[in-house]
């Protein structure tokens, strides 16, 4: 379903702070297109009037990137919202596709710690070090619905629930100094990928996030984890603690 942009009901928002890497990226845009085969991912172009930039994965942007439902046949119309905005030359794209979603990426980055911790007394062999880093800011992928739009509700809610059978919030805290794992947290408002985790257990030097804790009193690297995977009970297993 298509729509006018311009709307002023109050939407509901569904969101999720979410740091992939490149590859994960790639298996979350192969699983829309498996399950929603007209996914477009794209920008609308500041450079040239009534264009869109697209891309074939959202690894492909630079920073964030639009991600849109639209039917089969669908062609991007673009006019004036008023008489003002004709006045001005603004045109805008008047049928945006519905459901969608709004995605802003937190890159990997290679830094040495000594450039960002320089005034911390730490060991030589941390201070020379090499780690790859999520962007200082999470990543986040957005989408809403209005009261009118079931289509597009259904979409969010199958969504999310596939990334969180996909992604993981289970993470190890580890103490940068000693490299002493001194936490783990689940439940929380991060997650992360299957290549993020795998990259966390494969090499050494690869973190999701590294910040100078209070809590801990210590630089910390999080290391994303396998999500937990539950205990399938027996077919006979309700039939045997009947018969005790």
């Amino acid at each position: 379903m298509s729509s006018h942009h311009a709307r002023y009901e109050r939407p509901h928002f569904r969101s999720r702070e979410c740091n992939l890497t490149p590859l994960d990226q790639d298996e979350l845009c192969a699983l829309l297109r498996e399950h929603y085969p007209t996914t477009i991912f794209c920008n609308i172009d500041r450079r040239e009037p009534d264009q869109l930039i697209y891309y074939s994965s959202i690894s492909e942007c630079d920073d964030s990137c639009s991600i849109w439902i639209p039917e089969p046949g669908w062609k991007p119309e673009w006019g004036y919202e008023s008489e003002e905005m004709r006045a001005l030359g603004q045109t805008v794209l008047l049928n945006l596709p519905r459901p969608g979603l709004f995605y802003h990426q937190s890159p990997v980055v290679r830094f040495k710690v000594s450039d960002w911790y320089s005034d911390l007394d730490l060991p030589d062999r941390l201070m020379n070090a090499e780690f790859l880093k999520f962007g200082r800011q999470q990543g986040l992928i957005q989408g809403y619905f209005f009261d009118d739009e079931p289509e597009a509700k259904a979409f969010l809610t199958w969504f999310f629930n596939a990334t969180r059978r996909m992604w993981t919030s289970r993470f190890q805290i580890i103490d940068l100094v000693t490299g002493r794992v001194i936490d783990e947290t689940s439940g929380g408002t991060e997650w992360c990928g299957p290549d993020a985790v795998r990259r966390c257990t494969e090499e050494a030097d690869f973190f999701t996030t590294i910040w100078n804790s209070e809590e801990y009193g210590t630089l910390v690297g999080a290391k994303a984890l396998p999500k937990k995977q539950r205990a399938r009970k027996r077919p006979d297993a309700g039939k045997s603690a009947a018969k005790k």
